[in-house]
């Protein structure tokens, strides 16, 4: 049976998101298809909760839980083929809680899923949810507080069930249930849009689709297990894969062919694959035991990786690829003693990154003079987000290799910050550097230069303009590393009045 995870990202939408920082709405995720577990149909009803018909789930809910707001009081929903999904829940006041339970079974892979709904609002005005699973008797599993795909401020939870029986999901706000709640939630408290759906669904590896499970064959390319992609209502869905860790040298392997038709060519970009690596733990996905290495390998050149992330600290691998072409994804464990619920959860989409610099020869924008113009805006027609110019290119042969590229400061426009995207998403760019200059090429502020820290982005925090009217953005590498392949970077500049 085939079904839909997330879709309607559309043309350059990964990377837009990324970038954006939600600056438009996520993903809608209509059911799915499966031969899933548990408690049937029969949604339990409460003081806050009916339960009504619904034409993409096996079955549709209106609220929470009752007013004890416990797992013990809990509203009930079927972990089956066609998911079930909650309607027009609300937390509308400081500190409340919704949960709701379900049945399943051991080794069974789950997607939960928070999308917020409302009428009016900007999306920043959304609630913040926070998501987290416990076992019946009251152990943490898993938790999440903002999607890692698309870096939103709705909660989404990939996990894989330790043991048969029932489950409890917590829905609780984010400003409520932080102790630093500036650390970790988005916005203000107090938003204007406080209702939510929850989908809760079993993925199964069917014929066609796009949920993939590693078959383990053995540890070797030529058994790879092929990643599937699903396109509907002319666009692709985010792909998941997954698999278990039989011991702490196990290997597993993929292979993926991102389909010609995958998104509309766009000029002066190129396309990109890129791999969400869901951290391990009671604060992440609830597996025993953290995803070490993940490589993207091209089998004409199998020795040396295009891009490679150390998964136990980041979540984010992407690569420069050619659609229609035969590539393949390597998952290791970290090592480190076997534990009861060793697995991994990957999601997997493809877009076109931001503009591609378009130096086509050494020293064609390695110095002030013949720094590469960059326009505001992004790639994305549908961001509204128009104060940012963003590029990606090489650098081939650090440390010799300089990129310079230069971008008009808009009116009403005080204040400048920077970031690039490097090793984290794994390039093989090494000792990464990048400085905001001024025309002249002068340092625009004494902190106008960040060094690259491994696998976090290379920042610049907010500097001061001072009535420049345009700044440079220049990048540099110290080396190559041998053992990775590509050379890439992402690199955005963001004005503020």
């Amino acid at each position: 049976m085939e079904g839909k995870l997330l879709s309607g990202i559309g043309a350059g939408g990964a990377i837009a998101l990324l970038l954006a920082a939600c600056a438009s709405g996520g993903p809608s995720l209509p059911g799915l298809g499966g031969d899933g577990y548990g408690g049937g149909a029969d949604a339990a009803t409460s003081s806050q909760a009916t339960s009504s018909s619904a034409e993409t789930s096996s079955s549709s809910t209106s609220g929470g839980s009752t007013p004890e707001r416990s797992c013990a009081n809990a509203l009930r929903l079927p972990l089956d083929a066609l998911g079930a999904r909650t309607k027009g829940a609300t937390l509308e006041l400081n500190g409340e809680e919704d949960y709701y339970l379900f049945r399943g079974r051991k080794g069974q892979a789950v997607y939960l899923d928070i999308n917020t709904v409302g009428s009016g609002g900007r999306r920043d005005e959304h609630i913040d949810t926070v998501m987290t699973l416990f076992s019946a008797d009251g152990t943490q599993i898993a938790e999440n507080n903002d999607s890692i795909e698309f870096f939103d401020l709705e909660s989404t939870l990939f996990t894989i069930l330790p043991e048969t029986g029932e489950y409890c999901i917590r829905i609780a706000d984010c400003f409520a249930f932080y102790e630093r709640p500036e650390n970790h939630c988005s916005g203000l408290p107090g938003r204007s849009v406080t209702g939510y759906d929850l989908t809760l669904v079993a993925l199964v590896d069917g014929p066609g689709d796009h949920e993939t499970r590693d078959h383990e064959s053995s540890d070797e390319s030529s058994s790879a297990t092929p990643i599937g992609y699903l396109k509907a209502d002319e666009k692709y869905s985010l792909s998941a894969i997954w698999g278990t860790f039989r011991d702490p040298e196990d290997v597993d392997v993929f292979s993926f062919t991102v389909p010609e038709d995958f998104e509309k060519d766009i000029p002066g970009t190129r396309m990109s694959a890129d791999f969400y690596i869901m951290p391990s733990g009671p604060q992440g996905s609830g597996s025993t035991a953290p995803t070490g290495k993940v490589s993207i390998v091209d089998p004409d050149a199998p020795d040396v990786p295009l891009a490679e992330v150390d998964a136990a600290s980041s979540t984010h691998l992407a690569a420069p690829i050619e659609l229609g072409k035969k590539y393949w994804l390597f998952v290791r464990r970290e090592s480190g003693a076997v534990g009861e619920n060793d697995f991994y959860m990957i999601t997997h989409y493809a877009s076109a990154g931001p503009l591609l610099e378009l130096e086509q020869g050494a020293g064609e924008n390695n110095t002030v003079g013949t720094a590469q113009p960059l326009a505001l805006g992004s790639v994305s027609p549908e961001s509204p987000i128009r104060n940012i110019a963003r590029v990606e290119g090489d650098l081939v042969g650090p440390p010799e290799e300089v990129d310079i590229f230069r971008v008009d400061v808009p009116p009403g426009m005080g204040w400048v910050s920077a970031m690039c995207e490097v090793r984290h998403l794994g390039s093989g760019l090494r000792g990464f550097e990048m400085s905001l200059l001024t025309e002249g090429g002068g340092l625009l502020a004494p902190l106008a230069t960040s060094m690259e820290e491994p696998h976090e982005p290379t920042r610049i925090r907010e500097t001061q303009l001072q009535g420049a009217r345009s700044v440079l953005l220049k990048v540099q590498a110290e080396s190559q590393d041998p053992a990775v392949k590509s050379s890439y970077y992402h690199c955005s500049v963001n004005f503020y009045q």
